[in-house]
């Protein structure tokens, strides 16, 4: 099966703090690497590299240099943990690294790791003692972005001291809102405290072994981007997330959690989940211990949220034990078993908006998710045809299909949902090193009035090849923009480990996995979203254009090379001239010329110095609220030109909030009803 992941901005690792947790399958070897496994992980990595990608890297001294430099990157980006002097002595690494991977050397991180195990020991001190004396908030003076590390202990002790007065600063300000009649020094010193607090958590966190094994997946990544951004090593929890994530099958005590300042509550409750069939644990629950593989009951203030998750997860059937404390201030300890569990709230959605006597049908689709374990499990595109024919029988005339934010998945859905809105023909096209593959699915279109796929500049990999699938066979209008995020690359996922032999009782030992870009894949026509994205029809500017990363951002790639065009035809009659004419009958020029202009301001204020005195700070704090708030108020449709939710949609009060949010969010969305006002004009073939 072939699946191109979703978009990975490899360099700034989010993890969603709303997520259904949910259990993992245990991990053999989940202690720490030892040196003989960093070795074979090295090795098992160059080995699939060199076989399997599709355009393997020469190892040369300009690649050894990359890497050293990226590595850097990774560990300490804001330059404040090494030394000048550090990185000094690490030269002689810089243009030798080529043969230490050829040689499955890790000699070089591990001089680079004892260098930065001592500078964090130092820094806990260092920080510790910052946070000792208050902050004064009048004198100005800024932090801003540095690009070359500290020559001195002391220039080093002043970057921290500004980041953490930083860190106290916003803290203060927080608590300044919800306390007005405080006075500033009690205000400052429990806002450092709060400060220091979170800073003890971090050090403990990342001088404990564990951190070690991240640091490695950061040498090699390291080495992995310069061959190309989407091919990464994942640490085996890292593995798990993504397999559960693509087939949205978990299994878990039926929670979500929020994060508030390093502290974790109870958000949701699932229907059917132990928490709520046993009562033993109510939203707002502050949780505070999570047992761990140990037995014991471990702390997870600051702890970062895929760690929490990985404390809940484990095997299906099994207990996990948590602390919590209730709204009451009471502490107790429960005991929930772990349940299968299906994350409804990022599958496919739909709704049905009415205008005369147009019916407007949309469906959303978080990504192209696929559960290949299980044939009866989630599906991307069985669920949104039938999301389509349910449509259809509540009068349906017009479909948006919303692809905004779409970060990809299953290239197999992709072809079977385009399949479903086009018929027959080549769906899309995929180069690996033994040739040229044309993806086709061939059924009965289940609809065919006016259609528009919606994308921004987050729509990315799987999502693109759809939307671009639509535009090729002038089946539909492509709306949004810029651009897309230009992906036009397709991954394999290979393990890294050793096998095991029950027969001797030795076990399997997992030591992550490999996603690997073994092939390029291509639209009907032979060109290729890579690089490029899908330039929508009809260009509606985005909120986040100037803030977000494109994959032509990235300097390691791959080119754009166009291949044969495959042989199709034409689904529609959408004429450039129709499209032309579309263009000009835009209902919300002059707001989307603001939301534009807004944008540009808002993308520039967040690489501006930050000042760290109250009132220089608060100025910035204001002015970028004042701009965010402007923004927030064009992306809402004045309520007189809101679509009308049909009457069956609005009697959902007993859904789950998030639909309902979705929903409410839906029908003030602007580009919704951009998008709507131009399909009413858009006369298709009937469905």
């Amino acid at each position: 099966m072939i699946r191109i992941p979703k978009c990975n901005l490899r360099a700034k690792v989010l993890v969603a703090l709303s997520l259904w947790v949910c259990s993992t399958n245990a991990l053999a070897g989940g202690g720490l690497f030892d040196d003989e496994q960093k070795k074979l992980i090295l090795k098992t990595t160059m080995y699939y590299i060199n076989q399997k990608h599709i355009q393997p890297p020469v190892l040369n001294d300009e690649f050894s240099s990359k890497v050293w430099q990226k590595y850097f990157d990774y560990i300490d980006g804001s330059h404040k943990i090494f030394l000048a002097e550090d990185i000094e002595s690490l030269q002689k690494y810089k243009t030798t690294l080529d043969e230490a991977i050829k040689d499955n050397s890790v000699d070089f991180f591990e001089a680079a790791e004892l260098l930065y195990n001592k500078r964090m020991v130092a820094l806990q001190t260092i920080c510790d003692d910052i946070l000792t004396k208050p902050f004064t908030f009048s004198k100005q003076e800024v932090l801003k972005e540095e690009t070359s590390f500290p020559s001195s202990l002391q220039e080093q002790e002043e970057r921290w001291r500004k980041s953490l007065k930083l860190s106290v600063l916003k803290k203060y300000q927080s608590l300044k809102e919800k306390n007005k009649g405080k006075k500033d020094a009690a205000l400052e010193a429990e806002s450092r405290m709060a400060v220091r607090k979170w800073m003890a958590a971090f050090f403990a966190r990342m001088t404990k072994p564990k951190a070690s094994d991240v640091n490695f997946s950061y040498f090699i990544n390291a080495i992995l981007f310069q061959v190309d951004p989407h091919t990464i090593y994942n640490i085996p929890a890292q593995t798990q997330l993504k397999q559960e994530n693509i087939s949205k099958r978990f299994f878990g005590i039926g929670i979500s959690m929020k994060e508030t300042d390093g502290e974790y509550f109870v958000e949701t409750l699932a229907p059917g989940g132990e928490a709520s069939n046993t009562g033993l644990l109510q939203v707002g629950d502050h949780i505070l211990r999570i047992e761990n593989g140990q037995g014991e009951l471990q702390d997870i203030f600051a702890m970062p949220a895929d760690d929490v998750v990985g404390l809940i997860r484990g095997d299906k059937g099994t207990h996990v034990r948590l602390q919590i404390r209730n709204q009451k201030g009471e502490d107790k300890i429960v005991s929930l078993k772990r349940t299968e569990l299906k994350d409804e709230a990022k599958l496919a959605r739909s709704a049905l908006f009415v205008k005369g006597s147009k019916k407007v049908g949309i469906v959303y689709l978080p990504d192209f998710y696929d559960d290949a374990a299980d044939p009866n499990g989630a599906h991307a595109a069985n669920d949104v045809i039938q999301h389509i024919m349910q449509l259809k029988t509540r009068g349906m005339t017009q479909l948006i299909i919303d692809l905004r934010n779409n970060p990809g998945g299953s290239l197999n859905q992709v072809v079977v949902l385009a399949a479903a809105l086009l018929g027959d023909g080549p769906k899309a096209q995929l180069k690996g090193k033994t040739g040229i593959q044309i993806m086709q699915s061939n059924m009965e279109p289940i609809f065919g009035g006016p259609l528009a796929v919606l994308i921004n500049e987050r729509s990315a990999s799987a999502s693109e090849i759809f939307a671009a699938v639509i535009q090729d066979y002038k089946r539909g209008v492509v709306i949004g923009g810029p651009t897309s995020y230009g992906k036009g690359t397709a991954q394999d996922q290979w393990p890294i480990g050793k096998m095991g032999d029950s027969s001797k009782n030795i076990p399997t030992v997992s030591l992550g996995s490999l996603t690997l870009t073994s092939f390029m894949f291509y639209r009907a026509t032979g060109q290729s979203t890579q690089r490029s994205g899908v330039v929508p029809d009809i260009l509606l500017p985005s909120p986040t254009a100037y803030s977000s990363e494109l994959e032509r951002d990235y300097i390691s790639a791959l080119p754009n090379v166009p291949i044969p065009t495959a042989q199709y035809q034409f689904s529609n009659t959408l004429s450039a001239e129709r499209v032309a004419d579309l263009k000009q009958q835009l209902r919300y020029t002059s707001i989307f010329q603001k939301i534009d202009s807004v944008a540009k301001l808002i993308a520039r204020e967040d690489k501006a110095p930050v000042p760290l005195d109250a009132k220089s700070f608060l100025a910035q704090q204001t002015r970028r609220k004042l701009r965010t708030d402007q923004l927030n108020s064009w992306l809402t449709i004045a309520k007189k030109d809101q679509v009308e939710l049909l009457p069956e949609d609005n009697q959902t009060v007993t859904a789950e909030k998030w639909y309902r949010d979705w929903l409410n969010d839906t029908q003030k969305d602007i580009y919704v009803a951009q998008t709507c006002d131009l399909l009413y004009k858009l006369n298709l073939s009937k469905p």
